[in-house]
């Protein structure tokens, strides 16, 4: 099909999962904060302690998810958290902090907190694959067919790349290379679209692959990639790939 938003014909669109498609339940992350520290702590506080620590890392690297007991970026994610909610530094209470990083690690590797999804995804996934075919590419922890089955949208992939399965995440090359192969499609045939400027946009653009920023909670306005997209709506994304009469495309 053709690509008014690129201007060239593409034939696969290919999709973050976290943050893009899916995202963690805050309501639960919260619950179980609050119980744990024995403090009131809101979803909105959970999510607004996630957003700074999104700032500051180029991608969720998650080759060690499972080393004993906790990996560091997975500490480092909780204890940011935990900082921003309690207002106060991790190592003034590690043993008693440590602990609960550890089993909310292990619930999220078993269960996943990413278990939400986004109030445009399933619209964008309809729209997208009546005119394309799609895959999905994401830094995982080895359960994503399952987790996407459990959501009812494994259907509307045609393959999933989990990068635990792969042993490489995003982003390396390789994660976007092997998906392409699994496509049989060339690189300048193919969109992906995901949340974070590095792992999403850089990597997809080092294989030749085109890219679009999904930026919905404005966490990189500053940053511009030219010829890279950036929207706050998946379904206004979806459009604009499609070309729908009467949306109007921002500029690049």
């Amino acid at each position: 099909m053709t690509n008014p938003l690129f201007n060239q014909d593409f034939d696969l669109i290919t999709l973050d999962l976290g943050h893009t498609l899916i995202w963690p339940d805050y309501g639960k992350l919260a619950a179980c904060m609050s119980e744990y520290f024995d403090m009131p702590i809101t979803p909105a506080m959970v999510c607004a302690a996630e957003i700074l620590f999104r700032q500051t890392i180029p991608a969720f690297d998650t080759r060690d998810h499972d080393r004993i007991p906790i990996p560091r970026n997975a500490y480092n994610y909780y204890a940011a958290l935990v900082e921003y909610c309690l207002k106060q530094p991790v190592y003034e209470m590690e043993e008693h902090f440590r602990p609960f990083a550890i089993e909310a690690h292990r619930y999220h590797v078993n269960k996943n907190w990413f278990m939400v999804l986004g109030p445009d995804a399933v619209p964008a996934l309809r729209l997208l694959s009546k005119h394309c075919r799609l895959g999905a590419i994401s830094n995982a922890h080895g359960t994503l067919d399952r987790d996407l089955e459990i959501l009812g949208i494994r259907h509307f992939f045609e393959f999933v790349t989990d990068s635990h399965l792969e042993g490489v995440c995003k982003p390396h090359p390789a994660i976007f290379e092997r998906s392409l192969q699994r496509a049989d499609v060339r690189p300048d045939r193919a969109v992906h679209i995901g949340d974070q400027p590095a792992a999403d946009v850089g990597g997809a653009l080092s294989v030749g692959m085109r890219a679009v920023l999904y930026d919905a909670q404005g966490i990189y306005d500053d940053i511009k990639v030219p010829g890279v997209p950036c929207f706050r709506n998946l379904l206004d994304t979806a459009r604009s790939l499609l070309g729908e009469p009467d949306f109007v495309i921002p500029p690049i």
